[in-house]
């Protein structure tokens, strides 16, 4: 870090990401163990493409989200945000809140969501002081 220079990286983003990055092998576990316990694994076609979906573009958010709000990057960190809340957050909500879900997985998936929420609201943060910054160093001094 240049000395002078401010850093813009986020604390609360940086460990919701980690702890959601332990997080994220038990809700895939819990989440199959549960349904395959019950009659259907995963209810119908629409519910396992979307499991899947999110199982596979997981790990990438958390890897985008890490190294991104590390380097102070906003094009990246708006990418994290743009997969957090206008993707996984609603195939999140919509896993929990299908009929026939078991008491143990909608917790796996409420504690998912409330990741998703706080890494959306501390990247949206994050994204506003880091262009903010970056405005401030490209305004020219008017005094």
């Amino acid at each position: 870090m240049r000395p002078g220079k401010r850093l813009l990286s986020s604390l609360p983003l940086q460990m919701s990401l980690y702890f959601n990055c332990f997080f994220y092998p038990l809700w895939i576990i819990g989440t199959l163990v549960v349904s395959s316990s019950s009659a259907e694994i995963l209810g119908n076609t629409i519910y396992k493409l979307l499991f899947g979906a999110v199982a596979i573009l997981e790990p990438v958010r958390l890897y985008v989200g890490y190294s991104s709000n590390l380097r102070e990057k906003v094009s990246t960190l708006f990418g994290l945000l743009v997969l957090s809340v206008m993707f996984e957050l609603p195939a999140v909500t919509a896993l929990a809140f299908r009929s026939g879900v078991l008491p143990m997985e909608w917790a796996l998936h409420l504690v998912q969501m409330v990741f998703l929420l706080v890494e959306g609201v501390c990247g949206y943060w994050a994204t506003v002081l880091m262009t903010e910054d970056t405005a401030m160093r490209f305004t020219p001094m008017t005094h």
